[in-house]
């Protein structure tokens, strides 16, 4: 008998536990993996995991109208359990939220306060790369924000779009709303909001109130409230660093195209260009700067602008409404603005707010000057643009996700000689000696560059073999996908033998044209930029623009291939030159500015961008 207790005994130690979730063990290096609904809903259920490290794995659909589901009526995770009370009553979230780059989608929540997919993240907490898609909250309390009511941790590279709405315990009031983040003591970094954003007092489109740090962000969608209302941010006692705010923003007293009251924070390197509408206190970047307590006159604006409509009764200004604290290096368009006068900044018109020199003189650290600094946190089309924060783009890969789509389609004419992989973070080119002058690249899929408008992009490179024989990484603009390719403009960096070299090389049809220059650093970055009035294309190492150019192609895009919408391609290629891992790599593609087109249909559903796409994964 002991024995068999002692077999049985054995064998329920060895059965395997039952599995949490779809997967994992919450550990940092096997996350809780977290792929329906109905994992989501687990974990908010379960406060003993809030310490624990999370994978969303699948986009998840959390519409209400679904089968399973229903509208929620408090955070999905670390819900406030007593809304009664005025402060967060829960179990905050301690733990990492991996968002994988999925979406949740149509999360709907109707209840009164700490709405949002956290109720708290707390000390310790980290959310990044989740997109919250089509959120749909209604409050009737205080702090409402899509990602989190309340934030001490950190949050980066989310978004969210959809509506938050709070109508509050009166018709004024409701305290704290964010597309974003309703309330922030922590970090929140390379994240952005699109969403609607109604409340009282204290309504940001990114954030609500902010008395931590917010740094490479922007917010675009319309803002409405109260009091302390900012198209980006409601109420600032933090710190806004390296921010924009493109959507319009109206509210009662101290709106702001950014920040409604800057009380006692520090707003540095910011602009907006969104409209503001304002009964009292209203300005293009804040609506008021500073207050009377001492910690308020600590307040601070540093180079920063606003170039949006500005409306309203008293206290106007086209930079500022109302100013009791620091305004230093910041200017606003008086034409665009409407607004003459401003209770800080300097104004200045459209021209002089295109132009590099009136921001350079002020101390602006811009891309391709080092004496306002070499942390080139600005650029600009000089001339034909506002500044731009070096963040701003269109589009951009990190290539971090391991494959080419959605954004490419893979073209590899021979992968046994040459092919391109996205490993350890960057697209590695990687040859044979049997490479016999052929290019794998990344071709943009279902987008195209029109060139009746200016564009800017960059790609960093590095390219480190010395070898006989010639080989590359590249940037190239083409017309047309149709095979063979007989219009082309490549921009490469790589080595012939042992001189490292860039080259400029344009191919139409049997016109061909070939520049070469020697090149002395093996990492750098590789810049296109456009003149649509010009018709001039520039490519350099060092910045956008003519000024920077290394070389000027002029009359092509526009002229002899007739204004045509341009593909990009990105990659590498070799002439019996071996690459292995480590030696020729693209990383961190960033379209600035432009214009993206649909692809052509025709170029789509040829043979060879068929089969390109075919070996994508």
């Amino acid at each position: 008998m002991r024995a068999l207790l002692l077999t049985l005994t054995t064998c329920l130690l060895v059965l395997p536990a039952h599995a949490k979730y779809s997967g994992g063990t919450g550990e940092p290096n096997d996350p809780y993996q977290i792929a329906t609904a109905a994992d989501l809903i687990a974990l908010g259920e379960t406060p003993e995991d809030y310490d624990k490290h999370f994978l969303l794995t699948a986009d998840i659909d959390l519409d209400p109208n679904l089968p399973g589901r229903k509208v929620i009526d408090k955070a999905v995770i670390a819900p406030d359990v007593d809304p009664g009370r005025d402060y967060y009553q829960g179990t905050g979230f301690t733990g990492v939220f991996d968002g994988g780059r999925h979406k949740l989608l149509h999360l709907t929540i109707t209840g009164a306060s700490y709405l949002g997919l956290f109720g708290e993240l707390a000390s310790g907490a980290a959310v990044h790369d989740l997109r919250i898609e089509d959120v749909n909250l209604t409050g009737s309390g205080d702090y409402i924000g899509a990602l989190a009511a309340e934030n001490r941790g950190s949050i980066t590279h989310c978004y969210s779009t959809g509506v938050v709405n709070a109508t509050g315990k009166t018709e004024d009031h409701a305290y704290g709303v964010g597309g974003l983040v309703a309330s922030n003591f922590g970090s929140v970094t390379f994240s952005h909001s699109t969403a609607t954003v109604i409340g009282g007092v204290y309504v940001g489109g990114l954030v609500g109130e902010n008395w931590g740090t917010v740094a490479r962000c922007y917010s675009a969608g319309v803002v409405r409230g109260s009091g302390s209302v900012g198209g980006f941010v409601g109420e600032n006692m933090g710190a806004v660093t390296r921010c924009g705010n493109w959507g319009p923003v109206a509210g009662d007293a101290y709106v702001g195209g950014l920040i409604g009251e800057n009380y006692s924070g520090r707003v540095s390197d910011c602009c907006s260009r969104g409209a503001v509408s304002g009964a009292w206190s209203a300005g293009g970047l804040i609506g008021q700067n500073g207050g009377t307590s001492e910690d308020a006159k600590a307040a601070a604006v540093i180079q920063c602008y606003s170039a949006g409509p500005v409306k309203g009764q008293a206290y106007l200004g086209g930079l500022v409404g109302s100013n009791l604290a620091v305004v230093t290096g910041s200017f606003w368009d008086t034409h665009a603005s409407g607004q003459s006068a401003s209770a800080g900044g300097t104004g200045k018109t459209t021209v002089e707010m295109q132009t590099a020199g009136t921001f350079l003189n002020a101390g602006w650290d811009f891309v391709g000057e080092t004496a306002n600094g070499t942390e080139d946190i600005w650029w600009i089309l000089d001339g034909k643009d506002y500044p731009r924060l070096w963040w701003e783009r269109v589009l951009e890969d990190d290539f971090g996700d391991g494959r080419p789509e959605p954004l490419w389609l893979e073209y590899e004419p021979d992968a046994s000689k040459i092919s391109v992989k996205e490993t350890g973070g960057r697209l590695e080119v990687y040859a044979s000696a049997l490479a016999d002058n052929i290019d794998a690249v990344y071709v943009s899929n279902g987008w195209r560059l029109d060139v009746g408008k200016d564009f800017a992009l960059r790609v960093d490179f590095h390219y480190s073999k010395r070898n006989l024989g010639d080989s590359w990484v590249m940037v190239a603009l083409l017309p047309s996908i149709q095979m063979p390719v007989s219009r082309i403009i490549t921009f490469e960096a790589g080595c012939m033998n042992d001189e490292p070299f860039y080259l400029y090389e344009a191919i139409d049809g049997f016109w061909r044209h070939e520049e070469t220059s020697y090149r002395s650093p093996d990492e750098g970055t590789l810049y296109v930029s456009y003149d649509a009035a010009r018709d001039e294309l520039y490519l350099s190492h060092k910045g956008y623009g003519k000024a920077n150019a290394w070389r000027t192609a002029a009359g092509l895009l526009g002229g002899t291939w007739q204004g045509e919408p341009i593909y990009v391609a990105i990659g590498g290629g070799s002439d019996g030159v071996v690459l292995e891992p480590g030696d020729a790599w693209l990383d961190d593609l960033i379209v600035s500015s432009g214009t993206l087109v649909p692809s052509d249909p025709g170029d789509e559903s040829n043979p060879d961008s068929k089969e390109a796409g075919s070996q994508s994964d």
